[in-house]
This record gives structure tokens, C-alpha cells and sequence, in this order.
């Protein structure tokens, strides 16, 4: 720990005081002696949408005030600008392109034989339409920005947010060009299913091994290892529960050798899957083809994980963990309120400043969750994250006044000790239960 302490203090000093300086000036928020400086901007927005998402103007005078500067909230309200976004915006770029590294991992042999354990997704954030020229969203006249995130629920180190339009396409990933470490295991949605890539990570330069466990997109072609078509209704398992396991070719072209595993999942879990379906597919104006909406009834899975490392239930146990990172998710926008803003105009710059602001936060309170609490499987994201919250108006203080290291290490300890565990579920265990124990009489859970 006490090396992250010192990571996490010099990263702070130089990231909230130094950079912020050099990107105001850089992008003409500040341009010449001005009553606010750029780091006074920067770390008033920080601090206090940590401390209150839903802060007003009143409360940014006052977090301001910790700064030694006088401010009305008409004051504050023309500072927000183009200037002030592409500030805020730099600052998530510099931010995110910081990792913060040999955080202690838990103690879960299931996951320990693989070197990271990255889960990929990402969420949309809605915009007003005066934006659309700078994000473009779904449908006319629609605007929204899409934030990337890869993340190793391993290690907890978090990779991005990447921005892009609300309507790219996830198969066009901004971390689509990037490798996984050597040794760690991929996991993705459909959303991120493509075959060039899987073959590419599979067939690294450098030889080392590289793992995935994906979905099985419809009407992706499967073969038998002879090369012959196999037609995946003669094959799928008929009761509830029920899992075949099958090596095959995957891909018409490509040809990657997989373990394809299918369970037929309870009637509940169909229904809830192609409700969903019919959602996305309305908001993205998409149809559903029949053999997806059939396909439903099982779980398909593929990956190039040999049977040595993990058995057909340890699979399913692992993909689950995908699950973690919409929970990461639910934090930004349900805790940090990501998607919403007091401004009643809905100033466009305002909103875009107050977005990048809120995403540069979640950056910093990961590095503290990862360096406090990530060694405790039974960790709660929303309790520890509430403990920094309440406690954030010490961090800046202590990176105004001094004794910042000492700070960063009182917060870090508090997470170990009191930082939130997870309640013991002897009915729908959660994921932390189902890596550690794999209990069979659990198997449903898995499947949904």
C-alpha cells in the first residue's frame, strides 16, 4: 500500500495543480492574471460534484472559497464555456492515460491463473440536441457521446473512458487496435463480437497465450473440426439445466478452434432476454432476426480457455463477471448522476463540462478503490465509493494546505477497515460468492 500512497499523492499534485495550469492556458480558459486559475477551477468542479453530483452554484461558491477565491454564482455561471469543457475534456485524457499498477489482487484461485481479467462495455450518456454537430447520437437530430472502459476486475485497473458518437458501433472500439496482456482473459458482450479481432488476440506475435470467452453471435458460422457445417439445432441441449460442450470451428473464414458450450436456460430468463432484445433493437432502429430470437432459450458460449484451466461451470462463472463492470456503470450514473445536470437551460457547454468533470472523478475514485479495498473479493463498490465521497473535502484540503500523503493514506486505510462488504446470499449469490465458492446446487444462477 504504501506504494500507491505515493503514486496516488504525486499524481493528484501534479495532475490538479501543474496540468490543470498548463491545460487552462493551453486551451484559453485562462488567459492572462485572472481572479480564478485553472487549478481553482479544476479543483472546485472535482471536488465538489465528489462530494454532491447534484451541487448548485451556491455550493461551488463555497467549495471555491476553500481556495481563498470570492465568486457569485452569475460569476461562476460565465465561466462556464467551450473553454472550460475543452479544459475538463484534456484533463479526462490526461487522467485516464495515468494507470495506477501492483495494487494487491484477491485471493481467488479461479481467477489467478490468468495474468489480467478485462471486461469491456460501454455506456451512453445523452446530450442536448445543440451538441449533435460534436457528439452524434441515435436518430435525428439526436445527440450523445459513448464512454469506452476496459477494465481488469482482476487488478482493477481501468483503461479510459474513450469518447466517441453515441451511434459508433462497438465493434469499432477505440481500444479495438489493442492487445490484452499476455495471459489474460477477454471478456465482451455481443456488442463487441468480431471474429478479425478474437483471431488477432488469439494469434498474438509474440506467441504468449491470450484467452476469451464470448457469446456466439447468430448466424455466425460453425463447423465441426473436419470442416463440415454443423447445424447448431441438432445440437442444443432440450431441458432446462442441461450443457453439452462441443469442439468446433467458429467463423465461415476465420476458422478459430473453440470450445462451444450450450445450456438451456429457464423459460423466464428467454422471456426476459428477447424483451431486452426488442428494446435495443427499437432504439437502435434495428430488427431481430427469428433464429436470434430462438436462440434465446440457451446460453452459447465459445472460448479458447483448455478444459485444464476451467471446467464448463467454471466458464459460466467467469463470463458473469462482465456483470461487474454495468455495475461500475450504475455507480457513474445512478451515485455520480453522470446523465443528469442542474443547469434548467441545459447551457450545452455547462452540460459537457459538468460530464468530463464527473468522469474525471470516477478516474480518481477508482485509484483508491484499487489501492484500498481491491484485495477483498466481498468488496461493495457503492459503499466504499460513498465513504470517499463523504470524505473527498479532506483530499482537497490536504492538496491545499499540505500533508497530502498522510490524507491519501488515512483514506486508503479507512477503505481496508470499513470500506463495505457485501451482505452473505444463500439464495441468487453474487458473483463475489459464486468465483470463490462454485457451489453446483448455484448452477441456474449462472445462467442468467
Amino acid at each position: 500500500m504504501e506504494k500507491s500512497i505515493t503514486v496516488i499523492s504525486q499524481a493528484l499534485e501534479e495532475m490538479l495543480t501543474t496540468k490543470a495550469e498548463q491545460l487552462a492556458q493551453e486551451t484559453g480558459f485562462v488567459k492572462r492574471n485572472r481572479k480564478i486559475s485553472g487549478a481553482d477551477f479544476v479543483q472546485t468542479l472535482l471536488f465538489g460534484w465528489w462530494q454532491e453530483p447534484n451541487i448548485s452554484l451556491r455550493g461551488f461558491t463555497q467549495v471555491m472559497s476553500r481556495c481563498n477565491v470570492s465568486i457569485t454564482p452569475s460569476g461562476l455561471t460565465q465561466r462556464f464555456s467551450q473553454a472550460s469543457a475543452d479544459l475538463m475534456l484534456r484533463m479526462l485524457t490526461s487522467l485516464s492515460s495515468l494507470g495506477l499498477s501492483n495494487a494487491a489482487q484477491p485471493d481467488i484461485p479461479l481467477l489467478r491463473q490468468f495474468t489480467s481479467v478485462i471486461v469491456e462495455d460501454s455506456t451512453v450518456v445523452s446530450l442536448p440536441g445543440e451538441l449533435i454537430d460534436l457528439w452524434k447520437g441515435y436518430g435525428k437530430g439526436r445527440a450523445g457521446l459513448k464512454c469506452y472502459v476496459r477494465w481488469d476486475v482482476l487488478g482493477g485497473q481501468l483503461q479510459g473512458p474513450r469518447l466517441t458518437d453515441a451511434k459508433n458501433n462497438d465493434r469499432h472500439s477505440p481500444f479495438s487496435e489493442e492487445s490484452i496482456p499476455a495471459g489474460g482473459l477477454y471478456l465482451a458482450d455481443l456488442g463487441f463480437f468480431s471474429l478479425r479481432w478474437m483471431k488477432q488476440l488469439i494469434e498474438h506475435p509474440d506467441g504468449q497465450p491470450r484467452y476469451l470467452i464470448s457469446r456466439l453471435r447468430s448466424g455466425t458460422g460453425v463447423c465441426t473440426l473436419d470442416g463440415k457445417r454443423l447445424d447448431l439445432r441438432t445440437v442444443l441441449p432440450p431441458a432446462v439445466g442441461e450443457a453439452r460442450e462441443l469442439e468446433v470451428l467458429v467463423g465461415a473464414q476465420i476458422k478459430l478452434p473453440m470450445r462451444l458450450l450450450l445450456v438451456r436456460v429457464p423459460k423466464e430468463v428467454a422471456e426476459e432476454r428477447r424483451e431486452r432484445m426488442t428494446v435495443i433493437a427499437k432504439e437502435n432502429y434495428r430488427q431481430i432476426g427469428e433464429e436470434t430470437l430462438y436462440l434465446a432459450d440457451w446460453t452459447l458460449l465459445m472460448t479458447n480457455v483448455p478444459q485444464t484451466m476451467l471446467s464448463l461451470e467454471e466458464v459460466l462463472i467467469c463470463y458473469r463477471l462482465r456483470w461487474q463492470i454495468e455495475l461500475l456503470f450504475k455507480l457513474w450514473k445512478s451515485v455520480m448522476s453522470l446523465d443528469e445536470w442542474r443547469t434548467k437551460k441545459k447551457k450545452p457547454t455547462r452540460v459537457l463540462t459538468e460530464i468530463y468533470a464527473k468522469l474525471c472523478v470516477m478516474v480518481i475514485q477508482q485509484w483508491f478503490l484499487q489501492a484500498g479495498c481491491w484485495d477483498d473479493p466481498h468488496r461493495s463498490f457503492f459503499q466504499a465509493a460513498a465513504l470517499l465521497r463523504r470524505e473527498a473535502n479532506r483530499v482537497m484540503m490536504a492538496l491545499r494546505e499540505g500533508g497530502l500523503e498522510k490524507t491519501v493514506a488515512s483514506l486508503l486505510r479507512q477503505l481496508a477497515q470499513a470500506g463495505g462488504r457485501l451482505n452473505h446470499r444463500n439464495t441468487s449469490p453474487g458473483s463475489d460468492q459464486l468465483i470463490l465458492e462454485r457451489k453446483i446446487d448455484w448452477y441456474l444462477a449462472l445462467l442468467t
